[in-house]
């Protein structure tokens, strides 16, 4: 509570707002270096690494793959059913010599419930997929298979300095509820009877401002959006092959810390 902006509990009117507050900015500094990607929210380092054969991992030994859990997507300028694994995570791609990578942090019940943007990044579209509510436990993650694939998710696609870059954060058990502070319209946690595999629901930023032709842009460390309790971030993005992650898995992170870097080629 000595980090909340609000430490009076009196102020809060229900438990959720209680898990929701905020804190003051000064107790998470942002790490501004340009080359340095930042840690979105507080949480525990499940995995990361680079995404390879267009697959990625939600822990150790347990992986998925980005095209189902990005699901159709013309950009890439393929059918699903045409295209591996490693050609969708091929087209993501802006600059054909950069790698994806990928790190996965999950939010406990206790940790800060807000989420931030990691680096500079220009939001060109949104996804947002219904579907189940599994726990996001570590323990839980490291056996179930696709289980982000199941998990009802919003995913913000776009591009930082070096390319690609998506944010996705993924519900969990009591946390179907994710809030998108730039995107009032998308309702989560909506039990509307048996869901269809693989529907969602998009909405392109490029259209949301004749100013912002774009789409829209938003600064490192910049506040996103918050979840009910508890939950997972899956980013995914594009860099050069002299990036390095700096945590190691099961490390505690917390909002701003950096995660990696491009390193100077010597």
């Amino acid at each position: 509570m000595e980090e909340a902006i609000e430490p009076d509990m009196r102020f809060y009117p229900s438990l959720n707002s209680f898990f929701r507050r905020a804190i003051r900015p000064d107790v998470r500094p942002i790490d501004m270096n340009p080359k340095a990607v930042v840690s979105p929210a507080d949480g525990k380092v499940l995995h990361f690494g680079k995404c390879k054969n267009g697959l990625i991992e939600q822990v150790k030994g347990v992986d998925y793959s980005l095209k189902r859990f990005f699901g159709r997507w013309e950009e890439t300028g393929f059918t699903m059913q045409k295209t591996s694994d490693a050609q969708f995570a091929e087209r993501l791609k802006v600059h054909p010599e950069n790698e994806l990578y990928q790190i996965v942090i999950y939010l406990a019940p206790g940790d800060y419930h807000r989420f931030h943007s990691p680096a500079d990044f220009t939001i060109t579209s949104r996804r947002h997929y219904p579907g189940d509510l599994f726990s996001v436990n570590p323990k839980l993650a490291s056996f179930m298979r696709d289980l982000f694939v199941l998990n009802e998710r919003a995913t913000f696609f776009g591009e930082w300095a070096h390319g690609f870059m998506s944010y996705c954060a993924v519900g969990a058990t009591n946390v179907g509820s994710i809030i998108f502070h730039y995107d009032p319209e998308m309702v989560t946690n909506i039990n509307s009877g048996r869901i269809l595999y693989g529907a969602h629901a998009d909405k392109d930023f490029t259209l949301i401002d004749p100013r912002l032709p774009d789409g829209l842009p938003v600064e490192k460390g910049e506040m996103l959006g918050e979840f009910n309790l508890g939950s997972t971030i899956v980013l995914v993005f594009e860099a050069p092959k002299s990036f390095e992650f700096n945590v190691s898995s099961g490390d505690k992170v917390l909002l701003g810390q950096k995660i990696g870097e491009i390193l100077s080629k010597k």
